[in-house]
């Protein structure tokens, strides 16, 4: 016995998809083997290293080049 309804039974009351949201197979966005997913892959991994690269450079030569290392270490 359900709080809104009179029977006993379990009822899914959940709306249907629509048409519009229905997973459908994509076509290549270049050539006839990359999809735009494993295009967006490649950029997002390149954008990524290149991030990476720029932020650690100046992280790894900062404490190699002091000017004046003892007095700059203490």
């Amino acid at each position: 016995m359900g709080i809104f309804s009179s029977h006993g039974s379990i009822i899914n009351h959940t709306c249907p998809t629509p048409a519009a949201f229905a997973i459908e197979a994509s076509e290549p966005s270049i050539g006839n083997s990359i999809y735009f997913y494993h295009l967006n892959m490649i950029i997002s991994g390149a954008c990524t290293a290149l991030v990476v690269l720029i932020m650690f450079s100046p992280m790894f030569w900062h404490p190699i080049h002091l000017s004046k290392p003892r007095e700059l270490i203490k």
